[in-house]
């Protein structure tokens, strides 16, 4: 973990309340990956493929591994089951750090 998120307390306290659920989420996106012989960032791009209210997703890349990596992302056709065990332990967040 790079120091600035170890203490980043603002940050901590934005996402604290939903923290294990983002892990179960994580933990998922690994297992799809490691099933498909992918890359965790190619199944996350992938998922957002599916994702209605997503039109444009933002991709900020610093490398041409990165670019390559996120174009490779639009060839992974996640199955209806992988969309769902990537939804199960997903939690709403609530906005927070605006008044």
């Amino acid at each position: 973990m790079v120091a600035r998120a170890r203490q980043d307390d603002f940050g901590h306290s934005l996402y604290s309340a939903t923290a294990s659920a983002d892990r179960r989420v994580v933990e998922r996106v690994g297992q799809i990956a490691e099933e498909r012989s992918t890359t965790r960032a190619q199944v996350a791009l992938a998922w957002l493929q599916h994702q209605p209210v997503v039109t444009a997703p933002v991709i900020g890349v610093t490398s041409v591994e990165q670019l390559d990596e996120a174009v490779a992302s639009l060839g992974v056709a996640l199955s209806a089951d992988e969309l769902r065990r990537l939804a199960e332990p997903d939690a709403p967040h609530a906005v927070v750090g605006h008044e």
